[in-house]
């Protein structure tokens, strides 16, 4: 399986999202709040054990948890939780 990391974390402008891919393909991530409500959400190309980084603004959210899900490119359904100042 791949590998996801979020940094900082918290976030206060721009999370940087690294996918370390486990095949070749297209990524999909969403951003939840704590009412479960999609904020930000994306599909992009990655590619298989290259260091495919993606940042997200997360300017425009309010303060807060949120919750980023990732699934694709051999990664399976992977959450993490982001704090927002």
């Amino acid at each position: 399986t791949g590998r996801v990391t979020v940094m900082p974390n918290p976030v206060t402008n721009e999370a940087r999202v690294t996918i370390t891919a486990s095949e070749n393909g297209i990524l999909h991530y969403k951003i939840t709040d704590n009412a479960g409500r999609t904020v930000l959400q994306q599909t992009i190309q990655v590619r298989k054990g290259a260091i495919n980084t993606i940042p997200i603004n997360m300017s425009g959210l309010s303060t807060g948890m949120y919750y980023l899900n990732v699934t694709g490119a051999g990664i399976y359904n992977q959450n993490l939780k982001l704090q927002k100042l």
